[in-house]
């Protein structure tokens, strides 16, 4: 069944550039919209101003981490500086499973080590802005999944409320 899956994911992908030009991250910079600083994004991201990997789907009260490398994007003010650090602000629920173990969060190749001592856990780290353009910031997460989470048949990490940022 995986094979089969991991099949259609890379036809769908192949699709979308094919059909499109675009890789997308791409498409996401040119279709989304600014993500103001300490503007609350639910897991639904109904206005499409976060993209995620790694990621489920929403589902009712949450999305779950699906991978074991999750990242958001975001597209930040235009006045963000070089000399910016972001903080990145999340709000997340764990596995009673996952609970106090170790996962990581922050910049591509520089990430800090986390753990949450209860189920419900605010995560924050900082993502620089130097060394980016600007344009498009992301905030990298690596978090273990699990197999079945309360009888989930899927890999599941941990489950994402809300996510935002600020200056400074």
């Amino acid at each position: 069944m995986k094979p089969v899956f991991s099949l259609l994911i890379i036809l769908i992908w192949v699709f979308f550039v094919a059909e499109t030009g675009k890789k997308p991250i791409e498409y996401f910079e040119e279709k989304s919209t600014v993500l103001m600083p300490n503007e609350i994004v639910d897991w639904m991201n109904k206005d499409r101003k976060l993209y995620m990997a790694g990621f489920s789907r929403a589902e009712p009260n949450f999305r779950w981490s699906k991978d074991e490398e999750q990242h958001i994007c975001f597209k930040p003010v235009e006045n963000i500086h070089q000399k910016n650090n972001v903080k990145i602000s999340m709000s997340i629920l764990m596995p009673n499973i996952s609970i106090g173990k170790d996962f990581y969060v922050g910049e591509k190749g520089k990430l800090e080590q986390r753990a949450c001592s209860s189920v419900a856990c605010s995560v924050e780290f900082d993502v620089p802005v130097s060394g980016s353009d600007g344009r498009i910031l992301c905030a990298y997460i690596n978090a273990p999944s699990i197999l079945k989470v309360n009888g989930d048949y899927r890999n599941l990490g941990y489950k994402l409320i809300s996510f935002k940022y600020s200056i400074e």
